[in-house]
C-alpha cells in the first residue's frame, strides 16, 4: 500500500512541531524547578514557596530534593521507613487479625457442640416422653377394655365397619356414628368422611357440642349445603350396613379416643369428637368448620374447657363469650367489662340488658349500700373504692374494671 504524499508530509511537521514543543517544555520546567530551588537557598520556606506558586508542600519538597542528591537520598530513606514500618504495622493487624478469627472459630466450634448435645438430650427426653406417652396409652387401653367388655347378652360392639375402639365410645358418640351412617346414605355414599361425622354431630345436638355448633351458626342445612358443594352426591343405592368408614375418618376416631384420654375420660363423647374434626385438620368437615370461622382446635378446646363457668353479672357461660376473666370464685365476661366501663364513664351501655343487671353505687348513691358492698375481685370494701358497679351476686371496682379491660384485650394465650 502507498502512503498518501500529502497527509505524510503534514504527519512529519506536526511531528517537528511537537518534538519542539516538548525541548521547550523540558527547558522551561527546568527553570521552574531551578527558580523554585533558588528561592528555598535564598531562605524561602518550602510552605510559602508552595502558597505563592499554588503547589503542595510535598511537590515544593519533592523539586528541592530533585536538586539535592543527599536531600534526595534521605528522602528515599524516610520513604523506606516509612514503607517498612506500614509494612509492620500491617503485619501486626493481620496477626491480630488471625488471632480472633482463630478465636471465633474456636468459640463456633464450642458452640456447636453445645447444642449438638442439647439437641441429643432434647432427642432422649422426646423419646422417652414419646414412650411414656405410648405406656399410658396401652394401660388405658386394656383398662377400658376390661371395663368395656361384652355387653349382658355377650354380643361384642362393632359399629360400622372400619370403626376403631368401638368399645371406647360413649353412648351419645355412637348414636352420633349411627347418624353419620344415615347421612353417608343420604347423600349416596359408599362410604363415612370426616363430613358424615360432622353431620351427625349436628343431627344429634347432644349438650356442649351442640351448644357450641349452634353458637357458631354452623347447623344441618349450611353443613349439608357444604357437603354438596365440596364432594357433591353419589349416584348409586348404598346398603347401610355395608358402609365403612375412611381412613381420615378412622383416624377421626383414634384421635377422639386420644382426647378423651388427655381428659381422663374412660369414653370418649361428643366434644372429643369435635376436638378430633379439628385437630385432625384436613378432611371436608375441617373445610366446612373454618369456613363458618369456628375456630381453631386449641381455641375450641378452650371454650369447652370453661363450658362450665358463668359470668357472674350476666350469667353468660364459656361458650356464649370469647373471654371471661377469673376473679377469687367470681367471673367476668369481655361484654360486661365494657358495659361497666361505659357505666362508670357516665355513658350509657351498649347492651340493652345492661340496665337491668348492673347498677353504678357511687359516692352520693345508696352511700349505705356503698359501704356494705365489696369488689369481688380484689376484696376492698365500697369504703376504700371510690366506685362500683353492682350485679346480681357481686360487685367490682373501677380498678378491677380498668384491669379486667386490659387483660381482654391481651391476644390469647389460654388464659381463661
Amino acid at each position: 500500500m502507498t502512503l498518501d504524499e500529502e497527509l505524510l508530509a503534514k504527519a512529519r511537521t506536526a511531528r517537528e512541531r511537537l518534538v519542539s514543543l516538548q525541548h521547550d517544555a523540558e527547558i522551561a520546567q527546568a527553570d521552574y524547578h531551578y527558580a523554585i530551588r533558588v528561592l528555598h537557598a535564598g531562605g524561602g520556606s518550602m510552605r510559602e514557596i508552595a502558597d505563592a506558586l499554588d503547589l503542595s508542600h510535598q511537590r515544593v519538597h519533592q523539586v528541592v530534593d530533585a536538586g539535592d542528591p543527599a536531600a534526595a537520598r534521605r528522602s528515599a530513606e524516610r520513604g523506606d521507613r516509612d514503607r517498612t514500618e506500614r509494612d509492620r504495622d500491617r503485619t501486626e493487624r493481620d496477626r491480630e487479625r488471625a488471632e480472633r478469627d482463630r478465636g471465633r472459630a474456636e468459640q463456633d466450634r464450642d458452640r456447636a457442640e453445645r447444642d449438638r448435645q442439647r439437641a441429643e438430650r432434647a432427642e432422649r427426653r422426646k423419646a422417652q416422653a414419646e414412650e411414656r406417652r405410648e405406656r399410658t396409652e396401652r394401660r388405658l387401653t386394656r383398662r377400658a377394655e376390661r371395663r368395656n367388655g361384652p355387653d349382658q347378652s355377650g354380643a361384642e360392639h362393632s359399629g360400622p365397619p372400619g370403626v376403631p375402639g368401638y368399645d371406647r365410645l360413649f353412648a351419645d358418640t355412637r348414636h352420633v356414628l349411627d347418624l353419620a351412617r344415615e347421612e353417608a346414605v343420604g347423600f349416596g355414599h359408599n362410604y363415612i368422611g370426616t363430613e358424615s361425622l360432622l353431620l351427625g354431630l349436628i343431627r344429634a345436638d347432644q349438650g356442649t357440642t351442640g351448644r357450641l355448633l349452634s353458637a357458631a351458626g354452623v347447623d344441618l342445612e349450611t353443613a349439608r349445603a357444604g357437603v354438596e358443594r365440596l364432594i357433591g352426591r353419589g349416584t348409586e343405592s348404598v346398603d347401610a350396613e355395608l358402609v365403612p368408614m375412611t381412613p381420615r375418618a378412622a383416624k377421626v376416631v383414634e384421635l377422639a379416643l386420644r382426647e378423651a384420654r388427655h381428659d381422663r375420660a374412660d369414653l370418649a363423647r361428643g366434644e372429643h369428637l369435635l376436638l378430633a374434626l379439628l385437630r385432625e385438620g384436613k378432611g371436608v368437615a375441617a373445610q366446612i368448620l373454618a369456613e363458618a370461622d369456628f375456630g381453631r382446635y386449641d381455641d375450641v378446646r378452650r371454650r369447652l374447657g370453661r363450658a362450665g363457668l358463668r359470668c357472674s353479672f350476666c350469667g353468660r357461660d364459656g361458650l356464649r363469650t370469647d373471654r371471661l376473666i377469673a376473679g377469687p370464685e367470681v367471673f367476668v365476661c369481655r361484654e360486661c367489662v365494657d358495659d361497666a366501663a361505659q357505666l362508670l364513664a357516665g355513658e350509657e351501655p351498649d347492651s340493652p340488658e345492661a340496665a337491668d343487671r348492673l347498677t353504678l353505687v357511687a359516692d352520693g348513691m345508696g352511700g349505705t349500700d356503698r359501704d356494705a358492698a365489696a369488689c369481688g375481685f380484689c376484696g376492698r370494701p365500697g369504703a376504700e373504692v371510690g366506685q362500683l358497679v353492682a350485679g346480681p351476686d357481686t360487685a367490682i371496682c373501677a380498678g378491677c374494671v380498668e384491669l379486667c379491660g386490659q387483660i381482654a384485650d391481651e391476644p390469647d394465650s389460654g388464659r381463661r
